[in-house]
């Protein structure tokens, strides 16, 4: 069973910016940074696409571009006896070390599928599937694309971030 859930650019600004309440102004941002191309270069050497694999309290990333990988154990754990991140803050910190060292320390704000290997029976819940798309966001993710399935390879990965 597949599941994914891509996380558009108006749902991430709405996340970090909730009082906002106009309709309208995510269309008009979108359309002001597609004719800024300076912007868009800009945004394109900060971006990459990176994939990562959940286990309990581990994380492997790989960014797709560069090839670069790191497998980091969480210390103190993540996990908990009945969710894969119940420990929210050290994933999310995991995460962005293990961004910033698949890119070389660089500034990124990359594309991510995340997917989820261990304690997925029977799917995510809405809340599990919140937890890694608010984890990967708070690393510095652009985007988030939440797996069940298979292991995938680099272009399938590019593929499902593009759908």
């Amino acid at each position: 069973m597949a599941f994914e859930r891509p996380l558009s650019y108006a749902s991430t600004f709405s996340i970090h910016a909730a009082q906002v309440s106009c309709e309208g102004c995510f269309d008009e941002i979108r359309l002001r940074n597609a004719s800024n191309p300076k912007k868009n270069a800009l945004s394109r050497f900060f971006e990459g696409t990176i994939y990562v694999r959940v286990r309990r309290d581990q994380l492997h990333v790989r960014h797709v571009e560069s090839g670069a990988e790191v497998s980091v154990r969480a210390s103190p754990p993540f996990s908990t006896e009945r969710l894969l991140i119940g420990q929210f803050t050290v994933a999310e910190g995991l995460l962005k070390r293990a961004f910033q060292e698949t890119s070389g320390g660089k500034l990124v704000k990359p594309r991510v599928l995340i997917q989820p290997l261990e304690m997925i029976e029977g799917g995510l819940s809405q809340v599990e599937e919140r937890v890694l798309t608010e984890a990967a966001i708070g690393a510095g993710a652009s985007k988030v694309v939440v797996w069940l399935g298979p292991e995938l390879k680099d272009d399938e990965v590019k593929a499902k971030l593009k759908e």
